[in-house]
C-alpha cells in the first residue's frame, strides 16, 4: 500500500501511513522503509529520510542497498554532496555495508548535484582501487591451481596444473 501511494506521487500519504502502522504497533519490514525513504526522494527531504533512518534502526532493521541509493537521491536533490558523503561514509561503517556500482553511483550523482567534483574525485578514486583490488585477488585465485573459490579440482586438473607426468 505505502509503495502504490509514492508511486502514485502521494508521498506524504505514504509517509503518514507509515506513522499509522507505528502509533498501531505494526512492525514495518525493510521493504516498508524503503518505499518510505524512496517517497522522501520525492518530497526532496533529507531531515525526514534521517528520521526514517533512525526509526529503521530502532525498530532493528538494517538499511541495505536500496536504502543507501535513496538517501543518496535525497541528497541529490536537495544538492548536499556534504551530507551524502558523510552518510555514505557513516552507513558503510555501522553496518558493513558492501557498496555497489547503483550505491556508488548515486553516490557520484550527488557530488555532482551538489558540485562538489573534488568529492567525486576522492569517490572515483575509491571505486577504481576497490575494483583494481578485488580484480588482482581473482587474478591470484585463479592462478593457484587449489583455490578454494574454484572448488577441489580433479585429479587430472591436479596433475596438469601441478605439470605432473607419470
Amino acid at each position: 500500500m505505502i509503495s502504490a501511494l509514492e508511486y502514485s506521487g502521494k508521498a506524504e500519504m505514504a509517509l503518514g501511513l507509515l506513522q499509522r502502522m507505528l502509533a498501531e504497533g505494526v512492525a514495518p519490514n525493510l521493504f516498508t522503509f524503503n518505499a518510505c525513504m524512496k517517497a522522501c526522494t520525492r518530497l526532496r527531504d533529507l531531515d525526514q529520510a534521517l528520521e526514517l533512518l533512525a526509526v529503521m534502526e530502532t525498530q532493528g532493521v538494517a538499511p541495505c542497498a536500496v536504502t543507501v541509493t535513496h538517501l543518496m537521491g535525497v541528497c541529490a536533490a536537495e544538492g548536499d554532496a556534504k551530507a551524502a558523503i558523510e552518510l555514505f561514509a557513516a552507513l558503510r561503517e555501522k553496518h558493513t555495508l558492501p557498496p555497489d556500482a547503483i550505491v556508488y553511483s548515486a553516490l557520484l550523482n550527488a557530488c555532482e548535484k551538489g558540485g562538489r567534483w573534488d568529492y567525486g574525485l576522492a569517490v572515483f578514486d575509491e571505486v577504481r582501487q576497490r575494483r583494481w583490488r578485488r580484480r588482482r585477488r581473482r587474478e591470484r585465485e585463479r592462478s593457484h591451481p587449489f583455490s578454494y573459490s574454484q572448488g577441489w579440482p580433479s585429479a587430472e586438473k591436479q596433475a596438469v596444473a601441478l605439470r605432473w607426468e607419470k
